[in-house]
């Protein structure tokens, strides 16, 4: 009996140890799907180094007849087995979604961060809208627009615009290679083609206007760079045609060649068109569904078309 005894503290001894030891090397972050089974979790842990042992997580739940809850969770490092099968009984998640799609501007960004209470919508753009506050950053630019990627992010409550400059630059330089001032203004040129078009091969329509528009040192004349203006200046209700008679670098009316900045983040897609336009003689183009552009080489064959039955 006293073997037995000593047999049962022996295995209680073991058990202790491997659900307390601090066994997680690194913070780490982790997503739960719905409907995973108890093993899958528990494989999955195991293969990430974050659990000493997938029997003991899995007991834990049937001993105390609970389930592991669907979400977004932080592993702190050091834990041990008893506090991520604890936090993830519990359900309280560290982390919230935030998608970003392609044509988010930095207002649009900043309304769904503040949504899903990851920082102020102000406080976001007094940052990322601030040249000196990036500055005190190493980032050289003006402004951050153009720079998140779209994505899906999984991001903590309550950031400091320090901490989201970091995971949204890290994230840009992992996908492209920002090297000179060219990169950059083929970053505006894909921001304004993610703004006008809709299908891919617009994209590189809509492009090789922008370029040969440039070459040519004529104005742009796009009303979206017009839509990013009134954002930046606040206003509300007005008019393309109002807007037209703002002084501003972003009026592309007034102003012959780019704008200063990105009017939105872009998709690879847009980028590449930005790189390789089509090769035509194009210099205008109008939409009258919001869907397929149509394109001319004069602006006479553009009104022409313009007035036609399209």
């Amino acid at each position: 009996m006293k073997k037995v005894f000593l047999f049962i503290c022996l295995l209680s001894i073991i058990f202790l140890v491997l659900i307390l030891y601090p066994f997680v090397e690194k913070e780490t972050y982790i997503s739960i799907e719905k409907g995973k089974s108890i093993s899958q979790i528990a494989k999955d842990l195991k293969d990430k180094k974050l659990i000493i042992s997938k029997d003991i997580f899995k007991l834990y739940f049937v001993l105390f007849n609970r389930t592991p809850k669907a979400g977004f969770y932080k592993i702190e490092k050091n834990g041990s087995l008893l506090d991520i099968v604890i936090k993830l009984s519990s359900g309280k998640q560290d982390l919230v979604k935030v998608v970003i799609i392609p044509g988010d501007d930095l207002f649009k960004v900043a309304g769904k961060l503040e949504k899903a209470e990851v920082i102020k919508k102000k406080n976001f753009l007094n940052f990322f809208n601030n040249k000196f506050k990036l500055l005190s950053m190493g980032f050289i630019y003006d402004s951050f627009e153009g720079f998140i990627v779209p994505d899906t992010y999984f991001l903590e409550k309550s950031l400091s615009p320090k901490r989201l400059f970091d995971i949204f630059y890290q994230k840009f330089t992992n996908t492209y290679h920002l090297t000179n001032k060219d990169f950059y203004d083929y970053m505006i040129i894909a921001s304004l083609i993610e703004k006008e078009a809709k299908t891919k091969n617009d994209k590189y329509l809509i492009s090789s206007v922008i370029h040969n528009r440039l070459k040519k040192n004529m104005p742009l004349q796009i009303d979206a760079t017009l839509i990013y203006l009134a954002k930046k200046l606040k206003i509300k209700y007005i008019s393309i045609k109002e807007l037209k008679n703002i002084n501003s670098p972003y009026n592309t009316y007034k102003n012959s060649g780019l704008p200063p900045t990105p009017i939105c983040n872009f998709s690879k897609e847009s980028l590449d068109a930005a790189l390789k336009p089509a090769k035509t003689e194009y210099l205008f183009y109008f939409t009258k569904d919001g869907k397929k552009h149509i394109f001319s080489k004069t602006y006479k064959e553009h009104l022409k078309k313009l007035n036609s039955k399209w």
